[in-house]
């Protein structure tokens, strides 16, 4: 697996950073900080998570590094400063992050460095994580919810999946995200429900994760999405998630999707069409450029869609 990730190949990459995550080994480590450098934004992505999985601080400084220099989220700092508890680098990252931020945010990274600081000196954090999903207090359960991703235990899989249902909505989303990095595929059917959730962001977090989770019952439910959502970040992240399925069935609603005047939808349904590879796709992405598409990220992922499919394309 660690070969997969120097493949030209940009999907056996991803899936190669992703996986890695699983073996929780010291020989990973090198191979994974290259990844944090690769020219796919999800291949750095899964690189950086499954980093995080191995119990070893020499991973923050090329983390931090990474999480620089794509515009990472408190949600990233939050979590790495939990896995490594009371680490100078960790807790001085996410205090200079946190000031740039909006409250929401504000408030999550300081419940965050007060997290880390009662984990000081715990000498088993994974169990400890794992008994604190079921605290009674709504900040530890958030917080070790978002520190779940990075312990991949599958003994979390049944409570991330109840937690779908959580009062709470940052809880429902930090779960589904969990989720994505796990793996599990017993959390697809409950996250197709979350589909329907009546927070957006919760229902990003769904689709995101069904993306990557890879079963073919959730095809219906995305395209459904696509087809019929009016915000746009969820629709992008349905679209988006048809891409990683690999499904032809997703080729007509995308190639429609192209024509949503919204710039996110059109960016990552392109992203999603140069996955699939299909050359019936090519001409509505020739033409998209041809009429002068004026948004950089749209006309990015356009281009790098029309080269993929001429490629690999069938």
């Amino acid at each position: 697996m660690v070969e997969a990730l120097g493949d030209e190949d940009e999907m056996v990459r991803i899936f190669a950073a992703k996986g890695l995550g699983n073996f929780k080994d010291g020989r990973i480590l090198s191979p994974l900080i290259k990844a944090l450098e690769d020219e796919d934004e999800w291949v750095r992505m899964f690189a950086a998570n499954s980093l995080g999985t191995v119990n070893d601080e020499s991973t923050i400084k090329p983390l931090l590094k990474a999480f620089k220099r794509d515009k990472g989220g408190v949600i990233d700092y939050a979590a790495l400063a939990i896995r490594y508890p009371g680490n100078k680098k960790a807790i001085k990252a996410i205090h200079d992050i946190k000031d740039s931020k909006g409250e929401t945010e504000k408030i999550l990274a300081e419940d965050a460095l007060a997290f880390s600081n009662t984990l000081k000196g715990e000498k088993n954090l994974n169990e400890f994580l794992i008994h604190s999903l079921n605290n009674r207090d709504i900040k530890v359960r958030k917080l070790s919810v978002l520190a779940c991703s990075l312990i991949r235990d599958n003994r979390v899989v049944e409570p991330l999946i109840s937690f779908l249902r959580d009062k709470n909505e940052e809880i429902r989303r930090f779960s589904a995200n969990a989720l994505a990095y796990l793996g599990d595929k017993r959390a697809v059917i409950p996250l197709i429900d979350s589909l329907r959730d009546r927070d957006k962001d919760v229902r990003k977090a769904s689709a995101f994760a069904l993306g990557f989770l890879g079963d073919e019952s959730a095809l219906k439910p995305l395209i459904k999405i696509v087809q019929r959502e009016d915000d746009e970040d969820v629709k992008a992240f349905a679209a988006l998630a048809l891409g990683f399925l690999g499904s032809k069935k997703a080729l007509k609603p995308l190639i429609k999707a192209l024509n949503d005047p919204r710039v996110w939808v059109r960016a990552f349904t392109a992203e999603s069409l140069g996955r699939l590879r299909d050359r019936k796709a090519i001409k509505k992405l020739e033409l998209m450029l041809n009429k002068g598409e004026e948004e950089r990220e749209v006309r990015k992922r356009v281009e790098w869609a029309i080269v993929q499919i001429q490629k690999y394309g069938n």
